[in-house]
């Protein structure tokens, strides 16, 4: 059996792979945009979003209870986030358009979030294992509040 017929095309696939594996790193450098008022945007969102997270809460209706007392950059009409808007939050840092500590914002942690209506859980994104940027929602049973507006 020929040695260079099989290492040839294994060579040239791993080569291959390597490109697609860094694709999923930082990108980019534009970082959030600090309102300095406590509030940070995403570019290109109309969204607002708390840049210091809450205290840590052991129950929803802690987490409901700061939301609607919330009075940040003379706004009181913030929210909790939907798990797809945090996600867009890591996806931010995952694909190079800002970088996790970038204006004091970090987004490590569980974090409390409206599935539907009255549906609220505590959980986190959790990477995938694979080559391929991947997360999963693990719910918890505690977590901090990061609001949205509006």
């Amino acid at each position: 059996m020929n040695f260079r017929l099989l290492f040839t095309p294994f060579v040239l696939g791993f080569l291959l792979f390597l490109p697609g594996c860094a694709a999923t790193g930082p990108q980019g450098s534009t970082t959030f945009i600090d309102l300095n008022n406590g509030i940070f945007q995403v570019p290109g969102s109309e969204l607002m979003w708390q840049k210091e997270r809450s205290p840590l809460f052991t129950s929803k209706e802690e987490a409901v209870d700061y939301v609607k007392n919330l009075n940040l950059g003379g706004y009181t009409d913030w929210r909790l986030p939907t798990p797809d808007e945090v996600l867009e939050l890591h996806n931010i840092v995952d694909f190079g358009q800002a970088k996790e500590g970038d204006d004091d914002i970090f987004l490590k942690g569980n974090y409390w979030c409206v599935l539907t209506g009255d549906e609220i859980i505590a959980g986190s994104w959790q990477d995938g294992v694979s080559c391929e940027l991947t997360r999963s929602y693990k719910p918890n049973l505690s977590g901090h509040v990061r609001a949205v507006r509006p």
